[in-house]
């Protein structure tokens, strides 16, 4: 299977909570658990939101700060997490003008930057104090 099908194949996924400045979504992966992603309203008057997606912790009721995938588990993730994004996109579109992620692996980060190109016009900026790599899409 091409890498092009795999990313249009994403798992079902739930959306689980919405407000005026957040918005967020749940979806299941077998033999790793649950991942949450979330949008948040940054609270700048430009409409910038900010997309996170991890691990979900049960016992602690809230997202690790860490993505896990093996054996291309993390195909199906980050499939899931585009096409959330894309319903992102659609249906709280209003008010909505860019979305910003960051990542500071160097595999992540090459990978963001591929779903930031899915998305739209991309601004890419490095960040030496914290040492990541900061994405703001123009929707």
């Amino acid at each position: 299977m091409k890498l092009f099908e795999l990313l249009n194949n994403p798992l079902p996924w739930t959306e689980t909570d919405v407000s005026d400045d957040y918005v967020e979504y749940m979806f299941s992966v077998e033999d790793l658990g649950m991942y949450m992603v979330s949008f948040s309203d940054v609270g700048a008057d430009d409409g910038t939101w900010e997309l996170s997606f991890a691990l979900y912790d049960n016992d602690q009721g809230r997202a690790q700060n860490t993505i896990v995938g093996t054996g291309g588990k993390e195909l199906q993730v980050f499939a899931t997490v585009k096409d959330i994004l894309q319903d992102f996109m659609q249906s709280h579109s209003s008010g909505v003008e860019y979305i910003e992620f960051s990542s500071k692996e160097p595999s992540r980060t090459k990978l963001y930057r591929r779903l930031a190109r899915m998305i739209g016009h991309a601004e890419e900026t490095y960040h030496n104090e914290g040492n990541f790599t900061q994405f703001r899409v123009k929707v």
